[in-house]
């Protein structure tokens, strides 16, 4: 099986993290920057903060991703701040980046259920 490089930041990226990300995962614990994911063919980026994505990414669906949690399970048994809230919360998937081949996504967090 192939396996894929995961990337987990305990804080916030800068502008253009994913830039032409050609696959893999990176999780942002405290946010993706400006202009994160542009040129996205397969990847994955997660914000643990609310953030805008780039208008070349469509709304798709608000869902736990299960790779996710097990992805943030295991940063937090290796020291990584990680919120009981990013566990058991939804996450809003946004698909694109549309100037590519549309594949990629990002994954931003969604508070509404646990009512901040």
């Amino acid at each position: 099986m192939l396996e894929l490089p995961t990337g987990v930041l305990g804080g916030q990226t800068g502008s253009g993290a994913g830039l032409r990300m050609l696959a893999g995962t990176v999780i942002a614990l405290g946010g993706i920057g400006a202009e994160a994911g542009l040129g996205n063919r397969r990847g994955s980026l997660a914000s643990g903060r609310a953030v805008e994505p780039l208008p070349s990414y469509a709304f798709a669906t608000r869902y736990r991703p299960p790779a996710l949690g097990l992805q943030l399970r295991r940063a937090r048994e290796l020291g990584l701040p990680v919120d009981d809230a990013l566990l058991r919360g939804a996450w809003a998937r946004w698909s694109g980046d549309r100037t590519t081949l549309t594949r990629g996504e990002i994954l931003i967090f969604d508070d509404e259920e646990e009512g901040r």
